[in-house]
């Protein structure tokens, strides 16, 4: 039984994970695919890309391909609160020490 993926999304970080995506899109379509169980995000995802983590998270929570674990690893305070309100008030998650759950 395939327990699912570790995937980081940091432009920088590098994690002992699965898979490291630097600009979003690989775990994108590992979620898409269901192939992802813990998710680390971070938001600043670097100059030359269109999307932030927070717009990522968001994107999951449209289409329905949201992990069931989610970690933050920003380390910009004000971007962190606005994900973590994300994962809280808008998809009932769960914090859990370093982790959000599904509810």
């Amino acid at each position: 039984m395939n327990k699912g993926l570790h995937v980081l999304i940091d432009d920088m970080r590098t994690l002992d994970v699965d898979i490291i995506s630097r600009n979003g899109q690989v775990a994108m379509r590992l979620m898409e695919e269901g192939e992802v169980s813990h998710l680390y995000m971070d938001n600043d995802l670097g100059e030359n890309v269109s999307m932030e983590g927070i717009d990522i998270l968001k994107w999951a929570r449209d289409n329905k391909v949201m992990p069931p674990n989610v970690t933050i690893v920003s380390a910009n305070i004000v971007c962190r609160k606005r994900m973590e309100d994300l994962l809280r008030f808008d998809m009932e998650y769960i914090q859990d020490g370093n982790w959000w759950r599904k509810h």
